[in-house]
């Protein structure tokens, strides 16, 4: 996950990534929703365009991002997340002591 934010980090193998669910949920506090818009698929490559809201920080947030997914079958072997506008996505999940 790119940019300078509270969730901003590379996380690896399926502890990592359960880690990475976790913390958001944490940080929304149960009010993290995510809509997919568009799937997109080609052989092994498949990209997500999705947004999402939450209440962060006592601000209700909206963000928009695209998954760029890389399968073996249907399991996921590599997937980056692409915030379409990085500023608002750092600011929305950045906490005002940095995390």
């Amino acid at each position: 996950m790119p940019g300078n934010n509270d969730i901003a980090a590379t996380y690896r193998g399926r502890d990592g990534v359960l880690g990475y669910f976790e913390r958001r949920r944490e940080l929304a506090k149960g009010t993290l929703r995510l809509i997919t818009d568009k799937i997109l698929r080609s052989g092994q490559l498949l990209v997500q365009n999705a947004h999402g809201d939450a209440e962060l920080g006592g601000k209700q947030v909206l963000w928009e991002a695209l998954g760029v997914f890389r399968l073996r079958g249907w399991r996921i072997t590599e997937c980056s997340l692409i915030p379409c506008d990085q500023a608002r996505f750092d600011q929305s999940w950045s906490s005002p002591a940095g995390g």
